[in-house]
């Protein structure tokens, strides 16, 4: 349905309700086209890119929402990974045919270093290798399109870079010509700017509405990539804070003193006091 020079469907929200979205019709389009070419076993790769805050998380939510259009797959918080692990969990499960996959932050496996060198980044590489047939549509985000390895740039279907007018969200430019995002890739990567000036997007300035709290609460999101997107210093040292709580919990509980167990960890009395109470009502 055409909604001004936008195109309109109907979707439910993740509350279950009838919501109307908009798009692009360019961008509609290419959604359009790619589910029409993974259902010939193939899959399909979308790469985001832009500034912080711009947007890009939120537009790949409401392509991945666009894709949920045609495949009539549930697209939710299930369908959000933000680690090369959590990719790999969801692309291995059976039950995922057709779905539509967000990598958000991407940072980890999707860039040039990880994806050459490390083992992250190698299984990654055969994860999407191995599941073409799956027919996934895969839409990654990062902030610069330099940073996307060149084995994710020779197989992107889509590059969309989000920006903002001012202080005001919701642009973007879409490269679909396969020869363009390369040049553009090779003419970022090797410095070349007054080549990169001269690759023109194939459709520029198009708008895109808000997509947040549509497909899945944005609180649990915010919270999900919070913890998924922990360094493994952070997750090392919560685990050894807590190795410590239980140990000082297990001295207490055998009857020694709050200022002893001090004396013993070489802690403040009042973190012991603090760790206990924390404890008790957990």
């Amino acid at each position: 349905m055409k909604k001004g020079n936008k195109v309109a469907i109907t979707l439910k929200d993740y509350k279950g309700e009838d919501k109307q979205l908009t798009y692009d019709p360019f961008l509609f389009g290419v959604v359009k086209g790619l589910h029409s070419r993974r259902l010939r076993n193939w899959h399909g790769l979308i790469l985001i890119t832009g500034d912080v805050g711009d947007g890009k998380s939120t537009l790949a939510d409401g392509i991945c929402g666009l894709d949920s259009y045609f495949t009539k797959k549930k697209y939710d918080l299930d369908n959000v990974v933000f680690s090369t692990k959590d990719f790999e969990e969801l692309t291995d499960k059976d039950d995922n045919y057709l779905q539509a996959i967000k990598y958000d932050e991407a940072i980890e496996g999707a860039t040039n270093q990880d994806m050459a060198r490390s083992k992250k980044g190698l299984s990654f590489k055969k994860k999407i290798i191995q599941k073409r047939k799956k027919k996934h549509l895969y839409v990654m985000c990062i902030d610069e399109l330099e940073e996307y390895s060149w084995k994710l740039i020779k197989k992107a279907n889509l590059w969309i870079h989000v920006k903002a007018h001012g202080v005001k969200r919701g642009y973007f430019d879409m490269t679909w010509d396969k020869n363009k995002i390369k040049n553009k890739y090779l003419a970022l990567k090797n410095k070349q700017y007054h080549l990169v000036k001269k690759i023109y997007p194939d459709k520029a300035n198009s708008t895109f509405m808000n997509y947040e709290n549509i497909f899945f609460n944005d609180d649990e999101y915010q919270f999900k990539k919070d913890e998924m997107t922990k360094s493994e210093e952070t997750i090392a040292k919560e685990k050894k804070n807590e190795e410590r709580n239980k140990y000082i919990i297990n001295m207490l509980n055998k009857g020694l003193t709050q200022q002893e167990v001090a004396n013993i960890t070489g802690l403040a009395r009042s973190t012991v006091r603090d760790i206990k109470a924390k404890m008790v009502a957990s």
